[in-house]
């Protein structure tokens, strides 16, 4: 990560005031409003699409500098919409976001599709705040 986007991170999750903004991206309303509220009583803000290809919309538009992104929806997985968004920030010379797998599978070949299709971190659902902010711990460190 370059330092200057590692920078910009960590004033971002050490602000009290809303600055890191977060994409959700899920197809289950349960999932996208545990994480939400968990979310917003950390002080972050919060945009949300259903699949993948809301999630790349969404992305363009909001430029959030963290995305949880879902592997299995309809429309688009999640796969591809981590794909389309590295090719996107890097055919607009973007900084990348930091995207975070979160998915109910945790076996080896899910990680590794994860991982080759870009993806920065992996959270098993259901999702739990301290592993929430322990993530958000890992990326601001």
């Amino acid at each position: 990560m370059k330092e200057a986007f590692k920078k910009r991170v960590n004033q971002q999750l050490d602000s009290s005031s809303q600055l890191c903004k977060i994409l959700i991206v899920d197809d289950e309303y349960v999932n996208i409003y545990a994480l939400k509220i968990m979310l917003s009583r950390l002080n972050y803000v919060c945009d949300v699409a259903n699949n993948g290809e809301e999630g790349l919309e969404k992305y363009k538009t909001f430029q959030p500098i963290i995305i949880f992104m879902d592997i299995e929806m309809p429309i688009m997985n999640g796969i591809t919409a981590t794909k389309l968004i590295r090719s996107y920030c890097q055919a607009n010379q973007i900084e990348q976001p930091i995207i975070i797998a979160s998915t109910a599978y945790t076996d080896a070949g899910t990680k590794a599709i994860c991982n080759e299709a870009g993806m920065d971190h992996f959270l098993q659902k259901p999702i739990h705040s301290n592993e929430v902010i322990e993530i958000l711990q890992t990326i601001s460190n």
